[in-house]
């Protein structure tokens, strides 16, 4: 069977490389693809939580020297 399209085979072709351009973009990106992790749920605010304990604890460390 035939298939009928309203495109010409040059404009075939030139799609076809475009779309061969844009697969082989996206598969050279696989290791760079940091943007979209997420961190799970309360990750940060435990994370800022030991933060500020290390901070509340070395700021009284200097506190306990200077005097």
């Amino acid at each position: 069977p035939k298939v009928v399209t309203d495109l010409d085979e040059e404009e075939i072709r030139k799609r076809m490389e475009l779309m061969e351009t844009f697969v082989e973009e996206l598969s050279g990106e696989e290791g760079s693809d940091d943007d979209g992790l997420v961190a799970p749920k309360g990750l940060d605010q435990q994370a800022d939580a030991e933060e500020a304990t290390r901070r509340d604890r070395s700021d009284n460390d200097s506190d306990e020297l200077d005097e």
